[in-house]
């Protein structure tokens, strides 16, 4: 059986990220074993992971891509193919920062069979 709180605090731990960090959660409930994308913007890193496994690991800083790259978070540009179980699904994302603030912002484009239950806590 999924245990969601587990594998957060796996994360949190094993990670090690630095004082800067941010750890942002949230559930996700299917209605049946399925494949979505997720399209997702970050600033300054981000490490994603889906149900405890590590999905995507990027850095989206100020010039971190090219000598022009501004670090702005704009969804559009990334994305991951997550595998949801059947029930309830835990998205954890370590975010840092480096330069100018941090964000995050996800959206799935095809949320069919996906609802978001109440709020998570911890």
């Amino acid at each position: 059986m999924y245990r969601p709180q587990r594998h957060f605090n796996d994360v949190v731990q094993k990670f090690r990220a630095p004082a800067d960090a941010v750890v942002a959660r949230a559930l996700v409930r299917s209605s049946k074993a399925q494949r979505k994308r997720i399209d997702f913007a970050y600033s300054d890193s981000a490490v994603i992971f889906v149900n405890g496994r590590p999905l995507f690991s990027g850095k989206a800083a100020y010039l971190s891509r090219d000598p022009f790259f501004l670090g702005i978070a704009s969804l559009g540009f990334d994305n991951v193919w997550a595998d949801f179980q059947a029930g309830d699904n835990e998205i954890v994302v370590v975010t840092t920062e480096v330069f100018g603030g941090w964000g995050l912002q996800f959206r799935f484009p095809d949320a069919t069979g996906l609802t978001l239950p109440a709020a998570c806590s911890n």
